[in-house]
């Protein structure tokens, strides 16, 4: 090609723009490079600071669309598993037809292993934060990554005396036993004393109108608090049911004691703080349990990425003994006013 015919790929491209007689780069939100020798593709934007960051983009075979195309797996009924032990059975057993896996059995690391494993929502009375940014940190205790592409993390609260409900797509990948931190609002800086808990770095941050979402508890209303995390749902409501009890309308799971609960196909997981959204029977709507956040603290999953059976809390008790919402000693609630974090359900 000669130089004439580049620059004008390049401009047609985007690339490059002409300013009068000159030409200039034009000014890019984010750019992606490709791994030479494996094909891994990176893309690297910078955030308000102006620190540069990166995320990996997924293969097409790894997309959920494809995913869950390609499985088969049902999302068109209720059942005793989320999204992520649906499509992973699946998967599993279109891979492995003389050696299935049964909906019933416990399926270890196929199970539902994606969770929302820690955030900070401090209370609008608090003067000290312990912790210095708003957050979500989801948690894979699996042995697979896993995109994020078509996934939706919810956040409900009151605004202007409505229940609102906030919904952010997803990117990237959350790694095999790794985390994805999602950040928000600032509530202090790296030299602030007070704020133990430095989120200095994140795989994605939260905007709602040009500004990082706050998460702050506006303690003086009656409306609900509360995350979900969904697949295939970027409408979700207040007022959509995401959970029930176990009321036998599953055949495959009309065993109660043993899968306590059923989720919509959307479901990953949910869970209600301060005050939940709740029905006339005093049921929520997006999760059954209610943390009760006090001042200055912080949620975290107890056993938080340990994959073990007897740690790991699945959507019912044939994968694990720690049935979802089931126990509060699977749920710590982290005092952030001294720089000595406690034993979990401790004073040690």
């Amino acid at each position: 090609m000669t130089e004439s015919e580049v620059l004008d790929l390049l401009k047609k491209q985007g690339i490059i723009r002409e300013d009068g007689k000159n030409l200039r780069i034009t000014d890019l939100s984010d750019i992606t490079f490709i791994h030479q020798d494996t094909g891994k593709k990176y893309k690297f934007f910078i955030n308000e600071s102006g620190d540069l960051i990166n995320q990996e983009i997924p293969n097409d075979e790894d997309l959920l669309s494809n995913r869950v195309a390609a499985s088969g797996v049902d999302l068109d009924s209720w059942s005793a598993r989320g999204f992520i032990g649906r499509l992973r059975i699946a998967e599993y057993n279109k891979a492995n037809p003389s050696n299935r896996l049964s909906e019933t059995q416990n399926v270890g690391l196929y199970s539902d292993r994606i969770k929302i494993g820690a955030f900070y929502a401090p209370l609008d009375t608090d003067i000290v934060h312990g912790c210095t940014r708003a957050f979500v940190e989801l948690e894979n205790t699996s042995d697979s990554d896993f995109c994020l592409q078509g996934c939706y993390l919810h956040y409900t609260r009151p605004t202007d005396d409505k229940q609102i409900v906030y919904h952010l797509p997803l990117t990237g990948t959350i790694k095999a036993g790794g985390t994805y931190v999602v950040a928000g609002a600032y509530y202090g800086d790296k030299k602030d004393e007070n704020a133990y808990i430095k989120v200095d770095s994140y795989d994605q941050e939260w905007y709602e109108d040009g500004k990082l979402i706050d998460f702050t508890i506006n303690t003086s209303s009656s409306l609900g608090n509360g995350f979900a995390l969904t697949y295939g749902n970027p409408d979700l409501t207040s007022t959509t049911y995401l959970w029930k009890a176990n009321d036998s309308s599953v055949t495959t799971f009309n065993d109660a004691k043993t899968y306590p609960n059923l989720y919509d196909p959307s479901f990953i997981d949910a869970i209600y703080f301060y005050t939940g959204v709740i029905d006339s029977s005093k049921t929520g709507y997006w999760a059954k349990l209610v943390l009760g956040i006090k001042s200055n603290t912080m949620y975290k999953n107890t056993f938080e990425l340990d994959p073990a059976q007897q740690a790991y809390q699945s959507a019912n008790v044939k994968d694990s003994s720690r049935a979802r919402w089931a126990s509060t000693a699977d749920v710590w609630i982290v005092d952030l006013s001294s720089p000595m974090i406690s034993f979990p359900h401790s004073k040690e």
